[in-house]
This record gives structure tokens, sequence and C-alpha cells, in this order.
């Protein structure tokens, strides 16, 4: 954490709290599935009736951003996780990543994809509880 309590938690993916016992409170009649995950399943078939190329195009420019000059400037811990079959980044960026942020812990999850907080959720939440120990000691 910097000086003023500021601190980094990086989950961009509403999938990840994908049923409704996950929620702190939710009501009776949500049923199993979270309203996130009811948005991800719609934002599924919804693309799945675009044209290819439109995808293409999209994945083209998510892929072209390149954040690599601004890594050095986050002032924050950063717990960084990693599933070491992710077919999206090899296990060289995670580590190029994690150095390349100054105060980064890189945790590689072996047998997982690009969800390891799916493929593990007993040990997530312990690297999560760990992480937030040592940014924030009682």
């Amino acid at each position: 954490t910097t000086a003023d309590g500021r601190f980094t938690i990086m989950m961009p993916h509403p999938e990840r709290v994908f049923r409704t016992v996950q929620m702190s409170w939710h009501p009776e009649n949500w049923g199993e599935d979270s309203p996130w995950l009811r948005m991800f399943r719609n934002a599924r078939r919804w693309l799945g009736r675009l044209h290819h190329a439109a995808l293409i195009a999209c994945w083209r420019t998510l892929t072209a951003a390149d954040y690599r000059a601004v890594l050095s400037a986050i002032d924050v811990p950063a717990l960084l996780v990693y599933g070491a079959e992710s077919n999206f980044y090899s296990r060289e960026t995670a580590e190029w990543v994690a150095g390349a942020i100054p105060d980064a812990r890189l945790t590689v999850y072996p047998g997982a994809d690009h969800s390891p907080h799916l493929h593990d959720r007993a040990r997530f939440g312990a690297d999560l509880d760990g992480f937030l120990a040592r940014v924030f000691p009682r």
C-alpha cells in the first residue's frame, strides 16, 4: 500500500462472481446464477450473432494495446495470478510483467488456464488473504 492507503486489486472479468452464493447478499429469487453470469451469457449469445470479421477487428485492437511503459509507474502492491496453462500469455510474459511492476508478487497455478481463480478457488482465496495481510498488517 502507499502512504495514503491506496492499493491495487484488479479483477476485470464479471464472470468471476458467477454464483449467487459468492455474494455477501442476494435476493432469494435470483437462483443459482448471479446477474453477472447471466450478463456474460447474454453477451456471448450476442457476440455469437456477430460477423467474425468484427470480432477479429476487436481482438486486434485489444492486442495492439501496449502497457509496458506504464508498468513501472504502478506505485501500489500488486498480486499477479497466472495460470500456467494459459493460452493467452506465456509464463515468460507473466514473469516479465511481475519484474516490471515495482512491488508485484507473481503466483503461478500449475494446470490452470486463463482463469486460475476458478481452477483452484481455495488456493486463490488463501493467496489473496496472504497478499492482503502483507499489504495491511495488523
